[in-house]
């Protein structure tokens, strides 16, 4: 168990669309907390966290559970390491308003006020990690996120999933 610090990439700027203008921004936040991570060649790798705001911006909190079951050697690569996971997050009412509400001010003909409350969301994915050398290594991940019916439901939501993808080089000193 140790503490985590991680940007909360989630945003809304009212010059993004016309859905979204004369709406205050919402803006990226820092967070948090502590993680836990259980790993077992038998039983793979177990990991949660609790993160809270640390910038004051939505007070909120966030729970994550996730599983994975790492292929190490992958595709009998020594220096491939293939995860497959999947988890459930838990997001305090405070978090989602901060996002997903409509405040009174923010009201239009075409966007009604919406008031968010806690919700769940689950998510699976897969991370590789290819190792170059004893110093570099490339990383890339994709995940699918399905969302919870209270950040669905408002009228600045259009999908009810999220993708992201992330690719990137990690150096150990």
């Amino acid at each position: 168990m140790g503490p985590i610090v991680k940007l909360r990439g989630e945003s809304l700027d009212a010059d993004d669309s016309s859905v979204v203008a004369g709406m205050s921004d919402r803006d990226f936040t820092v967070d948090g907390g502590l993680a836990a991570t259980y790993a077992s060649p038998n039983v793979g790798v177990l990991a949660g966290s609790f993160q809270t705001d640390l910038t004051g911006k939505h007070k909120g909190q966030e729970f994550r559970f996730e599983y994975m079951w790492p292929f190490l050697d992958a595709f009998g690569n020594e220096n491939l390491i293939i995860a497959p996971s999947a988890g459930a997050s838990w997001r305090t009412t405070l978090l989602n308003d901060y996002y997903y509400s409509i405040r009174p001010a923010e009201v239009t003909a075409t966007r009604p006020a919406y008031k968010s409350g806690s919700d769940a969301n689950v998510f699976a994915g897969v991370k590789a990690l290819y190792r170059i050398n004893e110093k570099w290594s490339c990383l890339g991940f994709v995940q699918s996120e399905w969302l919870g019916s209270e950040i669905t439901d408002s009228p600045v939501v259009d999908q009810d999933y999220r993708l992201t993808a992330l690719v990137g080089a990690v150096y150990r000193f």
